[in-house]
């Protein structure tokens, strides 16, 4: 998917969040990420320390991608 598609993906899944939250909902954010260059932008608006769930949707035959952006998230959002 071209970047700046993934920047937006990441704006509308923040943006519905963010209006559910103000909404009384609780929300759990999904994260994902593509290559090593969406690390730059696929973890904004994700409050360090809070719980996320983790879409391994197309990414299932690349572990080594997968971790690499895994670790990543562990580092930069450290989840409870």
């Amino acid at each position: 998917m071209p970047v700046a598609r993934q920047i937006d993906s990441v704006f509308k899944n923040r943006w519905c969040g963010a209006f559910w939250q103000k909404q009384g909902l609780l929300v759990i954010p999904t994260i994902t990420w593509g290559g090593e260059k969406s690390f730059e932008f696929c973890f904004d608006g994700i409050e360090e320390g809070c719980v996320v769930a983790v879409s391994t949707y197309m990414r299932e035959d690349c572990e080594n991608q997968f971790m690499k952006g895994y670790n990543k998230m562990l580092e930069v959002i450290k989840p409870r």
